[in-house]
């Protein structure tokens, strides 16, 4: 089964659907190729990005720490991933890792076991974040990336989001300038909306199986609300912090969950002509081209 990395823009295979049946809050298992393909990937975006100094003191080096940020909005629930090279002195990158639906950020079926970001952080030198949706918030455990109310800086799951990156960033010293968030399917799509509402805030932004800002304004409907009528409403959102956030996209052309014209739209919803790679799907040696 073929898988494409980066961003490409294509119609699918039976052509371009009049309108989405695709519910982006359904069940998304996301299969070991995804976890080691975006962690090479997103690797090469820690490389390429400068370093801050603003040391702070923090918790001893190596191991698992949760946490939990709480605000008007809610209360969201965390677990910091410190490696044993981590100091107070060395300001680290900091990666935040967002589970899709049915799935955790650490704990049973969690972005934590899948990815396994652990591994390379301990080897590579940089802090992981895993938040966890609560089942007051979404009884399947997704991310509420399709609802405007999780949309927009300030309120919702964005906000809480991000103050959950400031906090860590606080309390570990972490580099400020080095904040990479990456998404599974719902969680694809938070990410996605952080780049869009916290520009200040998210360096680069990883999606995997996922969409683009403002898609439900295009689900009845894919003509009616193009990716450009989304990129002009992103825009907009950003306000005076708006700037080009690097974007990765990776998609099984095979999903039958998240199918590919929703990579495709949300490609076309950035304005840098894109550059993509296909590689034949083989799990293995995925896991060892990119381990």
């Amino acid at each position: 089964m073929p898988l494409r990395l980066g961003v490409h823009c294509r119609r699918t295979r039976h052509g371009r659907p009049e309108r989405s049946d695709v519910d982006m809050t359904h069940r998304r298992s996301i299969g070991r190729w995804t976890g080691w393909v975006t962690v090479a990937l997103v690797l090469v975006v820690l490389a390429a990005t400068p370093s801050a100094a603003a040391p702070a003191a923090g918790p001893a080096p190596g191991g698992d720490r949760t946490g939990s940020y709480s605000s008007s909005e809610g209360r969201l629930a965390y677990q910091v991933h410190v490696p044993p090279s981590w100091r107070p002195d060395r300001p680290m990158p900091v990666v935040v890792a967002v589970h899709g639906c049915a799935m955790s950020g650490y704990g049973l079926n969690s972005m934590k076991a899948t990815t396994r970001f652990d591994d390379l952080a301990d080897r590579e030198g940089f802090l992981v974040v895993y938040p966890t949706q609560s089942l007051l918030r979404n009884v399947q455990m997704c991310w509420n990336s399709l609802s405007p109310d999780h949309q927009d800086r300030g309120r919702g799951e964005p906000e809480l989001l991000a103050g959950m990156i400031r906090q860590v960033v606080g309390e570990y010293g972490a580099d400020a300038r080095q904040v990479h968030v990456a998404g599974a399917s719902s969680g694809a799509g938070t990410a996605v909306i952080l780049g869009v509402t916290y520009p200040d805030l998210v360096a680069t932004v990883t999606s995997v199986a996922g969409g683009e800002y403002g898609f439900h304004r295009a689900q009845d409907d894919l003509d009616a609300v193009t990716p450009v009528d989304n990129a002009r409403l992103a825009r907009s959102v950003m306000g005076t912090r708006a700037r080009h956030v690097p974007l990765l996209v990776v998609q099984g052309d095979q999903d039958e969950v998240v199918p590919p014209f929703m990579a495709d739209r949300l490609v076309q919803q950035c304005v840098v002509p894109p550059r993509s790679w296909r590689v034949p799907y083989a799990a293995s040696r995925v896991r060892a081209a990119f381990s």
